[in-house]
Formats: C-alpha cells, structure tokens, sequence
C-alpha cells in the first residue's frame, strides 16, 4: 500500500498494488494450512437466509477447503469486513454478487469427473452439484457440462470439439476456479483504489509498505513454496546489495580505509532457478509446451541440465522419486516436482470461455472473464503460465524497490511448531546465519556505521561546545575538524572522507546533546511557563479592575437610581400635599356656594309658595264673592263687593 503526500506534507490519497496473489492455494493447500480466509469467514458470519440464497450450506464438505477446524474470529472478521466494503462505498447488492462468485468457487471444486467407458473424455458424475452453480452464475447446465469436459479448437474455418481426459477436466475446473477468485481480488482492489485516490496536482511523495511472505520449507514443498521461496531469494538479493554492496562503496567512493568484507550472495541461486535458457522455471515453461511432457520429464531435464551445479542436489534417500534439492540462502528444500506441469498450465480453453462469457446472464461474471489474462490460444502455451506471470510481477516489483529508499524489517521463525513465546535457539540463530544478519552484525562493528555531512555534524553537535566559533565563510571540514578537537574524540573513533565524517559510535555525543537539549528545553519551558503566568496574571489584574469598574459604574448608577426615585417620590409627596390642600380649599369654596345656592334656592322656594298661597286665598276670596253676588242679587251692590275685592286682591299680589 502506497500513501500519497503532498509537498506540505498532507496526505492526499492512498493506492493498493498486488503482486504475486498465490492463486494455486485456492484449489490446493498444504496439510495445515487455510486457504484465503474470506471462505471460513463467509460460511460463518452469512446468516442462513443467505446462505440458501447463494446455495451454501456450512454442513457440507468442500474440496477447495481443508478440514480445519473453524476459528472463532471468523464471524467477527466478515463483519468488519462487510462494514469496511460498505465505508468504502460497495453496496450490499454488490457484495452479494461477489458471494454468489465464491460460493460458485467452492462448488465447483466439488464436480466429480469420471471416465467414459470405451470411449475418450470425461464426464460428471454428480450433475446435481452444478444445479447451484448455473444459477449463481446464470449459466445453462449443458453450457457449463461443454466447458469443462470439451475443448474447442479452431481449424481454419470450423470449430471442433475435444473430449477432455478426467486429468484435463479437472485441470480446467480449477483454472477456471483460480481465473474468477484472481480476477474477482484484482477488480476489488482496483475498487478499493478508486474510492482511496485523489485528483493528483502537483508533486507528490510516496511512503509505501510491503508485507510479503516469507521462506517456507515444509515437510512437502511443491510448486507454490518454489515461487515463495524464488520471491524471497530475490528479495535477499536486495537486501545483500543495500547493505553490504552499497555499504562498501560507499566507504571506498569517500576514500576510507576498509577492509572489504566477504557477503552471502545467492546469485547462484537465482541463476538456477530464473536465468534462460536453463533455469528451472524456464525449463519448466519449456516443458509446458509439450504435449507428452510429464513431471517425470522435467525432472529429468532438471537433473540433466544442473547435475554439476553445486546449488543443485539429487536426493539419494528420499521417499519419493520426483524430487531434487535446492540450496537457498535460508537452507536446503527439497521440492517434489509432482503436478508441477499442472499448477505451472493456468490456462483455459479460449473459446469454450469465450462461450460461457457471451451467455451468462451474469454482469460479474462477464466483467470476470472479459479480461485478456483469462484467455489464451492455446492449453499448453507458456506465454500465460503461473511462472511466467510470477516472474514478470516480481520484475516489476524489484524495480520498484530500486527506485525507492529501503528499509527492512526481518521477521525471524520462533519455533517450527507455531507456539508462541517459544524460542528455539538452533532455529533462531540458523536464520541469523542465513539471513545474513551476523555479517551485518560484524560489518557494523569492522565499519563506521554513523556518517554525517559536514554541515550536518557541526550543526548537529556544536551545542555540546558553548559559544563555538563557526565561521561559515571556513570549509565544512575545518570547522568539523575544530568541533572533534574541542569534543576531544578520540581519531580511532571516526574518519574524515571527502564529503562526510564516519563514526563508530555517536551514543556518547547524542546523549550530551540530549542532555544540552533537555536543558535547553527546560529553560525554554522555565521562561515560557514564567512568560504564561506573567501574562495570565496581567489578563487577571486587567479583568480585575475591568471588574472593579465595571461594579463601581454599577453601585453609582444603582445608588443615582434610588436617589433620583427618592427625589421622584418627594416631588410627587410634596405635589399631591399641595394638590389635596388646593383641592380642600377649592371643595370648602364649592361647599359654601352649595350652601349660598340652598339658601336661596329655599328662600325662593318660599317665596313662590307663598305667592301660590296668596293666589290661592286671592282665588277663593274671588269665588266667594261671586257666590255671594249670586246671592244678594244686588248687581250694584254685588258690582262693588266685587271692585273692592279686585282692589284688595290686586294689592296682596303687588306686595307679594
């Protein structure tokens, strides 16, 4: 995995790149090893209701699987694992298509071929199994029967079928298993790289991390643990030429005395088994291409071809014949070229694919099989086998290595028996001695395994000497050359070359200069911490008096308030003391006139009364005379009664 990093340092995106992917482990494996964990995984975390949708059933027994017992962390595994393709944006729709694609796998690794009586080809002989296989990948029984148990060849204009033998049938069937989990890996990861990488602008850095698989030697090494075990010698070859080759030249380009140093080199090795025409995977490819060739043949041609070769050994005591031995770097493995032809043929019959790709219904499956790397003219062609692939891939990725800056990290085997915290020390120091790690050891203590530039070292170190006088107008070296003088080093303790100054060991100065440092860095936290608190306190005082005045204006504003509401208060006690005696004087006033207004109100009243009195006597007077005229019938008498009465009459009015 490669992370991306711009010039500032940020991380920018993220790349996947396979190498080597050890297809041949999905159709066979050692004794005691798994294949790729994701089967175990998927066959116990899927719940039943998936399962019987993708025609798994956790009960019966796969050939493609080894009989090992289930670990307990594999549901917990394909949970994550679900919940990763979900963050990394691969829908459930998606994923369920890539279980339907390995659950096809491990059924096909169950077909049975047998033999046809009196007759060539094969046929299978437990067809139920392939009713799951054609609805998972959506294609007809009779189509799929076609496919691995014929081979159609192209003859100028016609196509003819070839009846496949079992060993042919069963060849296909687990190409064709390896083909769908390879393609199926690479398009994941080609997925996963597109949600993980960036638009790219500008320069770029690169840090990238390598995990690859280690020496294996086991009590039956076949195809697989020679292309692991050719990885690693390359590897090794790597490593030898970082360490110890450019660590030699490096002493001799800056003309240091040097005693040079003899290192493993297993180009010997690697001759053996890569370099053309005679290695042995070219052989090997070689014999691939004829059709009567066996394992037998090859190795035959093996031992014919490296019987002198001192990295080559026939066994003399072994219980199989088909073997030979090879010297790595690591130790003696003894290979069993049994089904090496086999594992080594990854092809499929181009056109019988080419039929099953047009008519499946299934979109993964065609996107699978669309791919060149699946398709070849012909079974035994060499242009596509597993080494030759194995060796391009490994090409690409030892460029990589030597255009990038190494570092290694090397894992040492404990125990044969994979217990842990169990250290055999004869195992231990075998791989010390392999690996090439005592040579390192003593070449380290022969050398000057410390090496600054000038300008490095004196910037580095001067801290050590208060007040060192560096001029840089001197050479570098001068000042250097001052700077061990002043640190008094001994001369056998480093050497001076053209460009850089070399050192046995450098524990002591780094330790004062961690010592000056750490004092440094406690005065430069005494000051900070005095600078914080002078500064916290100063922001305290100042938000003190900010307080103070702020609570003062407060006080004042609140002690103004209550005098202005008591002066309020008094003005309007005062007002309304003023008011209700004007008004007291106003309603005495208004009660007088009141009581003006009733006394002349009743002395009017009384006077009207009596006038009404008076008119009331005047009246009856008047009707009295009259009656008495009626009576006296005496109109001159009665005529002046009644002028004396009007007369008296009128003065009581006039007096009224």
């Amino acid at each position: 995995i490669s992370l991306l990093y711009d010039t500032r340092g940020r991380m920018m995106g993220a790349k996947i790149t396979q190498y080597l992917l050890e297809k041949t482990r999905v159709s066979s494996q050692a004794e005691t090893e798994r294949t790729y964990h994701i089967f175990y995984e998927m066959l116990a975390g899927l719940s039943p209701s998936e399962k019987a949708q993708i025609h798994l059933d956790a009960n019966t027994e796969y050939r493609y699987l080894n009989e090992i017992s289930p670990s307990t962390e594999d549901e917990r595994n394909f949970t994550q694992l679900r919940a990763s393709l979900l963050s990394l944006n691969l829908k459930e729709d998606f994923q369920l298509e890539i279980w339907k694609i390995l659950s096809a796998i491990l059924q096909l690794g169950n077909l049975n071929f047998v033999g046809i009586e009196k007759k060539e080809g094969s046929n299978i002989s437990n067809k139920e199994v392939l009713d799951g296989i054609s609805e998972l990948l959506q294609v007809s029984k009779e189509q799929l029967i076609e496919a691995f148990t014929f081979r159609i060849a192209q003859v100028k204009k016609s196509k003819i079928k070839i009846p496949l033998k079992v060993p042919e049938a069963e060849e296909v069937r687990d190409s064709f298993a390896k083909a769908l989990y390879s393609n199926l890996f690479v398009m994941i990861v080609d997925k996963i790289n597109t949600e993980l990488m960036t638009d790219q602008h500008g320069e770029m850095s690169t840090l990238s991390l390598l995990d690859i698989f280690g020496f294996e030697n086991f009590a039956h090494n076949s195809f697989e643990q020679l292309c692991i075990n050719y990885c690693n010698e390359k590897l090794q070859k790597h490593l030898n030429h970082h360490i110890f080759e450019l660590e030699q030249q490096e002493y001799r380009k800056e003309k240091i005395e040097w005693i040079s140093l003899e290192f493993p080199d297993n180009q010997l090795t690697l001759d053996l088994i890569e370099k053309k025409p005679l290695g042995i995977l070219c052989l090997l490819d070689e014999e691939c291409r004829f059709p009567a060739a066996t394992d037998v043949t090859f190795l035959n041609k093996l031992n014919a071809n490296h019987k002198g070769n001192p990295q080559y050994e026939i066994p003399r005591k072994s219980t199989s014949t088909c073997v030979f031995n090879l010297k790595h770097y690591a130790g003696d493995v003894i290979y069993d070229t049994t089904n090496f032809l086999k594992k080594n043929m990854d092809a499929l019959p181009s056109l019988t694919m080419e039929t099953i790709r047009k008519n499946s219904g299934n979109s993964l499956l065609r996107h699978l099989l669309d791919s060149e790397e699946n398709i070849n003219s012909s079974p035994r062609s060499n242009s596509r086998s597993i080494a030759s692939k194995f060796q391009n891939d490994l090409k690409t990725l030892m460029q990589e290595l030597e255009e990038s800056s190494s570092h290694f990290i090397r894992c040492i085997k404990p125990n044969s028996v994979k217990s842990p915290g169990n250290f055999h020390d004869e195992i231990v120091m075998l791989q010390l001695a392999r690996v090439g790690v005592l040579e390192t050891v003593k070449m380290r203590k022969l050398g000057f395994p410390y090496r600054y530039n000038y300008h490095q070292f004196v910037g580095r170190f001067r801290v050590l000497v208060p007040n060192f006088p560096w001029d840089t107008s001197q050479p570098a070296s001068q000042a250097c050359q001052q700077l061990l003088d002043a640190l008094d080093i001994s001369p056998q303790d480093y050497r001076m070359g053209q460009t850089k100054i070399f050192f046995k060991m450098v524990a002591q100065l780094e330790a004062g200069r961690k010592r000056r440092a750490s004092l440094s860095a406690v005065k430069i936290q005494r000051n900070f911490r005095r600078w914080s608190v002078e500064r916290s306190q100063r922001a305290q005082l100042q938000a003190a008096i900010q307080l103070q005045s702020s609570f003062r204006v407060w006080i004042d504003t609140r002690n103004f308030q209550k005098m202005r509401k008591s002066a309020t208060n008094l003005q309007a006690a005062i007002r309304g003391k003023l008011a209700s005696e004007n008004f007291q004087k106003i309603r005495q006033i208004f009660k007088l006139k009141i009581f003006q207004s009733a006394v002349r109100g009743f002395l009017a009243r009384k006077q009207i009364q009596d006038i009404i009195r008076a008119i009331q006597e005047a009246e009856r007077i008047k009707a009295k005379l009259r009656e008495e005229e009626l009576k006296s019938r005496s109109p001159q008498k009665d005529r002046f009664k009644k002028l004396q009465h009007e007369v008296q009459l009128e003065k009581m009015i006039s007096t009224s």
